[in-house]
């Protein structure tokens, strides 16, 4: 079994909406346990201000391509 870590969902392709969102979901609960806002993939033209956030590279990345697409 693979485990999920930071960064390893921009790693994978994944192109079933409900695990996207199961996971999704997840990242944004385990977010909120750190202490951090459950605000994964939003950030958009404003910087992020959570530098200890384990998401924080895989979040911006992801941020960007919702600019994008």
């Amino acid at each position: 079994m693979r485990k999920l870590s930071a960064g390893s969902v921009a790693a994978t392709t994944i192109t079933d909406r409900s695990t996207i969102v199961h996971i999704l979901n997840v990242i944004k609960s385990i977010q909120q346990s750190e202490g951090h806002f459950n605000c994964y993939g939003t950030i958009v033209n404003v910087p992020c201000g959570h530098s200890t956030c384990l998401w924080k590279t895989d979040c911006l990345n992801t941020s960007k391509k919702k600019i994008v697409s």
